[in-house]
């Protein structure tokens, strides 16, 4: 299924760049591809993440782009309220 190719071997492959301090915890520090292609058209991440952080309950947002037989890719937004 889609859901397995973007969970790998436990981690959660979003196409990120980060690294983990002394103390264990993640930095993000780039993104390894800034736009998502569905149905022939190119759609910015950043332009979907700025739309919807500014929804009421969203503290957080990333979009990264996920396979889709159909599409080529779909835009999937991962929220934290």
């Amino acid at each position: 299924t889609r859901s397995e190719e973007l969970w790998r071997e436990g981690w959660l492959h979003t196409g990120d760049v980060g690294s983990l301090d002394a103390h264990g915890f993640l930095a993000i520090s780039d993104r390894i591809k800034d736009v998502i292609k569905t149905g022939g058209e190119w759609l910015s991440s950043l332009e979907l993440e700025s739309y919807i952080s500014q929804c009421p309950g969203v503290a957080e947002v990333a979009v990264i782009g996920v396979a889709d037989d159909k599409w080529g890719e779909r835009p999937a937004a991962l929220v934290v309220p």
